[in-house]
């Protein structure tokens, strides 16, 4: 039996390598408002710098603040139509 997949938790964050994305998922302004509202979570183009050190998003999650290691997904959707 195929294991169920996990249900949506709002307020998550997800790295996308995607380019084709609607307008609202790259506006970065007031917080991530718009993303937020309309998603009920944070959306990073993957590649994207992250910070003044030029880490993509992808590098940036892979640790938490003090510096440990922690689990991230990348979905890389560009096989979709």
């Amino acid at each position: 039996m195929a294991a169920e997949p996990a249900p949506f938790r709002p307020n998550t964050t997800v790295l996308l390598c995607y380019e084709r994305l609607d307008p609202e998922l790259l506006t970065f302004s007031d917080g991530r408002a718009a993303q937020k509202a309309r998603y009920g979570g944070e959306l990073y183009p993957a590649e994207w710098p992250a910070d003044a050190d030029g880490r993509t998003y992808l590098d940036f999650f892979q640790r938490d603040r003090s510096t440990q290691q922690k689990g991230i997904i990348a979905i890389d959707l560009t096989g979709l139509p």
